[in-house]
């Protein structure tokens, strides 16, 4: 049994290892083509993978990847991730990435010693390293426009081998033709950022729900909603512990992805509603509602999570979701690993048989890097 154990465990780790990042917002339908050729609808929280197809079709999709970077695709664009791994102490990243066809805005915030990160498109093949830049493919008429950094841009055609794209340059390779470099321009940086724009329009939506708020009901929103994503990162921990049970890898490494969402999250809120309270404290309510429609998104996301959840196996859809849960404290499965830094409000509480109650900590397999 102990061997058959660290079997299970060895193949959850390694399907863990090959996530690469999350899906931050979606719009309309967005799939992706998976290393073993299906498809699957894409949701806000859903974790992406090495070896990925990424298809938009009339939707849009933001992701945001273990390193921090964030990419975002508008319509009617292909984009494969051949490949992304960075190392325990992140010293080493080695990212490659494929544009078939389409649009892309790429931010890349940070630096590594060892750094392999290439996006590949057409003729060309660019050298990222801590760089802010819109790419497009039509038919191999490829389009590099740089807003922030540098790039190296390799080709494989006779024209040229290598060159520098400085920022607010703009690169466009014309199928074989010679490349030409221009300034970027405001028109063109408007026509680039209109293809992405969408998001921004929720972030504001999501900011005027409460521009109405007194401080006392910014307060008593945020404590709502942080306290329903506590009850649903308990009731996760529950069906994560069913599915251990039944020793399910695919289905194990799906809820434990959801609950990891879960949990970062609700950190996240909660660190949100400290600078809340700072914010009412100095009479900030203008800043203290940005932050409470943070909360309110990231509660979207733990709702959408838990869907996802949900969706991993026909038998979790059994489990609804009792916000009233009573175990016994020697069934929960006590992991030694949790990021206890703030005991309180992240303390999990379930009631024994007696009338005492005991705190337990709970952690999934693996901490999520994403949060």
């Amino acid at each position: 049994m102990k061997y058959i154990l660290l079997f299970l465990l060895s193949f959850t780790l390694l399907g863990l290892d090959q996530q690469v990042g999350l899906i931050k917002n979606v719009q309309g339908k967005v799939y992706r083509v998976t290393s073993n050729n299906r498809d699957e609808l894409l949701n806000k929280g859903d974790a992406i993978y090495s070896g990925d197809l990424l298809n938009t079709n009339k939707g849009k999709v933001e992701v945001k990847f273990k390193d921090e970077s964030s990419m975002t695709l508008s319509s009617k664009t292909k984009l494969s991730i051949k490949k992304f791994i960075i190392d325990n102490n992140k010293s080493k990243r080695v990212a490659i990435f494929k544009l078939i066809k389409g649009d892309l805005k790429l931010v890349v915030a940070k630096s590594f010693g060892n750094n392999l990160f290439e996006v590949n498109s057409g003729y060309i093949s660019l050298e990222v390293k801590n760089t802010s830049f819109f790419l497009t493919n039509s038919s191999n008429n490829v389009k590099v426009a740089v807003t922030n950094g540098n790039l190296s841009v390799n080709s494989s055609l006779d024209k040229f081998n290598k060159l520098k794209l400085q920022s607010n340059k703009v690169l466009s390779v014309k199928g074989e033709a010679t490349p030409e470099i221009t300034g970027l321009d405001m028109t063109t940086l408007n026509i680039m950022n209109s293809k992405f724009k969408t998001f921004k329009s929720q972030e504001s939506k999501n900011n005027n729900k409460f521009k109405s708020f007194s401080d006392g009901k910014v307060s008593s929103y945020a404590s709502k909603y942080i306290t329903q994503m506590r009850s649903t990162l308990k009731n996760a921990y529950v069906v994560l512990r069913k599915v251990r049970k039944e020793k399910h890898i695919m289905k194990l490494n799906c809820v434990n992805n959801s609950v990891m969402i879960i949990k970062g999250h609700l950190r996240r809120s909660e660190d949100d509603k400290t600078s809340i309270d700072e914010a009412l404290a100095k009479n900030d309510l203008r800043s203290s509602r940005t932050l409470l429609a943070k909360v309110f998104s990231s509660y979207n996301e733990v709702k959408q999570a838990e869907i996802s959840m949900k969706s991993c196996d026909g038998e979790v859809v059994e489990y609804e979701g009792n916000k009233n849960i009573t175990l016994n404290v020697e069934d929960i499965i006590v992991e030694n690993n949790y990021i206890d830094e703030k005991k309180s409000p992240m303390d999990l509480s379930f009631n024994n048989n007696s009338e005492s109650e005991s705190k337990v900590q709970l952690e999934p397999i693996q901490a999520s890097p994403y949060f």
